[in-house]
């Protein structure tokens, strides 16, 4: 696994590869140079639809660092924020434990995927 944040982001002030290996196989390492800070992702696949995507973001421990640190500072983000494909967060928090839960545990990913699918499959055949 290639460990993007470190050419992108030198100066991150946490080691985030660390706790993203403590998701599992289907999260990788997907930061982008154009990002605001380092994210691990992973994919749903629908057979009719494709892929679905979500993103683990990991803003720096200390806000003052942060391209975010406005809305860091004001308790608008958080830390950690996971967000769906289209960029809306699904859940925030500054406590890892308390992310790690909601992914692992409380299945957050799995559930909002199920949920779109049900939502995209109603709609298909709300007409017949």
């Amino acid at each position: 696994m290639p460990n993007n944040y470190k050419s992108i982001f030198a100066d991150f002030d946490y080691d985030y590869i660390t706790l993203g290996q403590q998701l599992g196989e289907g999260w990788v390492d997907n930061t982008w140079k154009n990002d605001s800070c380092p994210k691990y992702s992973c994919v749903a696949y629908d057979d009719k639809d494709g892929d679905v995507w979500y993103d683990l973001w990991f803003d720096c421990d200390d806000p003052a660092k942060s391209e975010n640190r406005i809305e860091r500072e004001e308790g608008e983000l958080k830390k950690f924020g996971l967000t769906n494909e289209y960029g809306e967060f699904l859940f925030q928090t500054d406590d890892w434990e308390e992310m790690k839960k909601a992914i692992l545990e409380d299945k957050i990913v799995q559930n909002d995927y199920d949920k779109r699918a049900e939502k995209d499959y109603t709609d298909r055949h709300s007409g017949e």
